[in-house]
């Protein structure tokens, strides 16, 4: 499964465009490992827990620089619905945080839970389509 870009989901404010494009890659990057390690039942290996370590360090960050830039557009451009889109924003952080936790607070560091890396996919996979389809929208410059 992949996400893809499409010019669709251009929203016409180059940076958050950029930064978007980024996330796709890093979501990609991270379906593919997990249906390799999942189908080859390479769970419980020290580079899947890597990868992700690495997903999780990324979205962290991501989530900083992202959001803080796209809520200053939405106070722009959507005045009206900001306070709405913040508190979308803080549940998906709450959302992931909480994966994150479950993740790190795995009991054996060297067991991943398939059941907790397909969690972790469809939180991905419903942020992707409700909110960068549907909710970033509203404020579209093109």
């Amino acid at each position: 499964m992949k996400v893809k870009w499409d010019e669709s989901l251009k929203l016409g404010i180059e940076e958050l465009d950029q930064q978007r494009k980024e996330l796709f890659k890093e979501i990609n990057k991270f379906f593919e490992d997990l249906e390799l390690n999942v189908d080859s039942n390479l769970i419980n290996n020290e580079e899947n827990r890597e990868q992700v370590d690495d997903l999780f360090y990324f979205l962290t960050d991501y989530f900083v620089t992202h959001f803080q830039l796209e809520e200053k557009f939405h106070r722009q451009y959507n005045p009206a619905g900001y306070q709405e889109h913040q508190k979308l924003h803080q549940e998906l952080i709450d959302t992931v945080n909480e994966l994150k936790y479950e993740y790190f607070d795995t009991e054996d560091e060297d067991k991943i839970n398939k059941d907790l890396l397909l969690s972790i996919r469809g939180q991905v996979l419903i942020f992707w389509k409700k909110h960068i389809r549907e909710e970033d929208m509203v404020i579209k410059q093109v």
